[in-house]
């Protein structure tokens, strides 16, 4: 029979393991919340007894529970622990939603090296990581998105800080990190452009067309136009409210414009309307908001069709984002372009000024 085992030989043991009930388990060690010491849910690795030999306790925690602990450890990991939480869940779901993607796309990027960004051990990236994570984006030519990912990324190290889920004394490795430099976006929708887009449009899905108005009238966001309720409909215009902060605004009634709200108002859904507040004009046929997926893919389709419509009738297309269809109506726009937009500041509002200005000549 073997000698028993004294403290000595316990430290050879893997960690946070112990015999318990003839059986040996491992109990994974969370961290410390508000001064208490935390662990994770007991894990069985082997029977045996007190006696039996630390190799094949070893044996046993590398098979169940050594690529545990290096998944737990993983980017991926914490990304998708802090989607996960009830703090996620609060945050809007247009923000939820482009976390999601930026996930997506974060796990799955390769580095320089030809690893994942995914697996790499949480614990151990600096703002240096973050630096090279950008640059790589850039190479890869989508810098803008690099950026967007990295504030997903800093959102989530913020969480993890705030709940002691990062080692003693690491703090959050994307403060202070440089983003990439953006180029500003351009490109003006052409009246022809628009015109080809709306009528081919009616062929497609019935809330295209006047998601395309609402956007180019009251210059606004998709998401404001699929959040837009009944309670917004004023006998003077359309009230719009906007996200991110910008300035709400009542845009005055057009034929257009109400040709626009009506065409969702008259579409026959099965709603019964108890609140005006919380009643969406455009919605699908069971009265529920129309879903960003299928708005997404819907606009996807239509501009394909137009790139094939256009070579058919051999005139000029340039494809545009549904989001340039708010610049063109601030472009186009008489008036004072923050009031057109919503934005607090010149520089934010100048970003929808794609309309180049007509000169005259020196002489």
């Amino acid at each position: 029979m073997a000698r028993k085992r004294d403290k000595k030989a316990d430290d050879k043991l893997p960690p946070y393991t112990y015999f318990a009930k003839g059986r040996w388990f491992y109990k994974p060690y969370l961290g410390r919340s508000n001064g208490k010491t935390k662990f994770g849910k007991e894990i069985r690795l082997c029977g045996g007894d007190k006696n039996t030999p630390i190799s094949d306790i070893w044996k046993a925690y590398e098979a169940k529970i050594q690529k545990t602990e290096t998944d737990i450890h993983a980017l991926k990991y914490l990304l998708t622990s802090f989607i996960q939480s009830p703090s996620f869940q609060e945050r809007a779901k247009s923000t939820q939603a482009q976390y999601k993607g930026a996930s997506a796309r974060i796990i799955k990027t390769e580095l320089a090296d030809g690893s994942l960004f995914g697996d790499a051990d949480f614990r151990e990236v600096t703002p240096g990581t973050i630096r090279g994570y950008l640059d790589r984006r850039a190479e890869m030519g989508a810098p803008k998105s690099g950026n967007r990912e990295r504030a997903f990324i800093s959102a989530a190290y913020s969480w993890a800080y705030n709940r002691d889920k990062l080692p003693k004394g690491m703090i959050n490795p994307c403060v202070g990190v440089t983003r990439n430099k953006e180029k500003s976006r351009d490109l003006y929708i052409k009246d022809a452009w628009y015109d080809l887009v709306y009528e081919l449009a009616g062929a497609r899905a019935w809330y295209i067309r006047p998601f395309m108005e609402m956007a180019y009238l009251c210059r606004m966001r998709r998401i404001e136009i699929r959040q837009s309720a009944e309670s917004d409909i004023l006998p003077v215009g359309f009230d719009t409210r906007r996200v991110k902060g910008s300035n709400d605004a009542i845009t005055l009634w057009s034929n257009r414009l109400r040709t626009a709200v009506d065409t969702g108002l008259n579409r026959p859904r099965n709603l019964v309307r108890f609140d005006k507040t919380k009643s969406p004009i455009f919605t699908d046929a069971h009265g529920a908001e129309i879903k960003e997926e299928a708005f997404t893919t819907a606009w996807k389709r239509l501009m394909d069709a137009a790139e094939i419509e256009a070579k058919k009738r051999e005139i000029e297309f340039t494809r545009f984002t549904f989001h340039d269809i708010k610049a063109k109506g601030a472009s186009d726009y008489e008036g004072n372009i923050k009031d057109a937009t919503g934005h607090k500041t010149d520089a934010a509002a100048n970003v929808y000024d794609r309309k180049k200005n007509e000169v005259l000549p020196t002489r």
